[in-house]
């Protein structure tokens, strides 16, 4: 089955914006991409020698999750548990560990930024959800209902092909946008939606650094001036739908990305930190402009790619023995 993934933008400070951010929600739904389906071979990447170096360094990778910033944790964490994520620690997920993504919290996320678009989630039914998040301390900002979208180019979907898929848009207590998708998936958490400046160098960053797939690519023209990329690690292509998916998001006539400091890290876990990074420093080298930095600190590396958005890759074993 398909997998939905969207398109989601929001402000800096979205309580002030209440009345436009409704009406640009309507039209950002209708931008909504299909992230997982069938794909075929002549739309599968064919990476360079750097990128099949790193993508072997981290065959055995995937996101573990996402790291947010707020001027109250414990509040942000109250939030995603009323919601319906369990709490370990200082983050929440929708299981374990070893098999899930997480949200994690710590103490920040004063510099929102406007990179971070939306974290997105998928429930059975999400009317309820919103309902919920709005009594924890949220906003509703696009009610729940129920939107057409249309083709992809990646992979390559016939002119007459489109989907519905029931969605809706809140806050969370520091009016960060939290997508609601209402869709049974293994792992609630589908991912997160990302804002950058040249979408062509982000996805080669992410290919080729990190060893992703894209797995979708789409216009959401005519409803939005934007463009969006999709990507994932492991079998995301053929169907998977507990991998986390990181949509890439261009829109037109925007200037940089400010990353603010609330998407605080994209954490990666992998069997080979050292060879990873070795081997994504390898990359960087010899394909400019790919990332800012590549560093190892403290046992885990480090990346922090053209945007600002920073990277961590961690051990496997010990980042689930961390979160037990």
């Amino acid at each position: 089955g398909f997998v939905a993934s969207f398109c989601s933008a929001i402000s800096p400070k979205p309580c002030r914006r209440m009345g436009a951010l409704r009406s640009l929600a309507v039209a950002q739904a209708l931008a909504m991409a299909a992230a997982f389906a069938p794909r075929s071979p002549m739309f599968m990447s064919s990476p360079s020698t750097e990128a099949a170096l790193v993508s072997s360094k981290l065959s055995q990778g995937r996101v573990a999750g996402v790291r947010i910033g707020s001027p109250d944790p414990e509040r942000l964490l109250s939030f995603y548990g009323k919601l319906g994520m369990q709490a370990s620690g200082q983050a929440v997920s929708f299981g374990p560990a070893d098999g899930f993504a997480c949200v994690s919290v710590a103490k920040g996320g004063e510099a929102q930024g406007d990179g971070l678009r939306a974290v997105v989630l998928c429930f059975p039914e999400i009317q309820a959800v919103a309902e919920a998040a709005e009594g924890a301390g949220g906003q509703v900002l696009a009610k729940t209902e129920e939107k057409k979208i249309g083709p992809s180019m990646i992979p390559d979907e016939d002119v007459e092909f489109s989907m519905n898929v029931t969605v809706g848009l809140v806050t969370d207590p520091d009016g960060n946008a939290v997508r609601l998708v209402q869709q049974n998936r293994k792992d609630g958490l589908f991912g997160v939606s990302l804002r950058v400046h040249n979408l062509e160098k982000a996805v080669e960053f992410y290919e080729g650094v990190l060893g992703m797939k894209t797995i979708r690519k789409r216009s959401n023209l005519p409803d939005e001036a934007s463009i969006s990329a999709f990507l994932a690690y492991g079998d995301a292509d053929e169907g998977e739908e507990g991998a986390f998916v990181v949509e890439l998001k261009y829109e037109y006539s925007e200037p940089e990305v400010n990353a603010g400091d609330v998407l605080q890290g994209i954490i990666i876990t992998t069997t080979d930190v050292d060879g990873a990074v070795a081997a994504a420093k390898a990359y960087v080298e010899n394909n400019a402009e790919t990332a800012v930095s590549v560093s190892s600190e403290g046992g885990k590396g480090v990346i922090k790619d053209l945007d600002g958005y920073v990277i961590e890759i961690v051990d496997a074993e010990s980042y689930v023995k961390e979160d037990a």
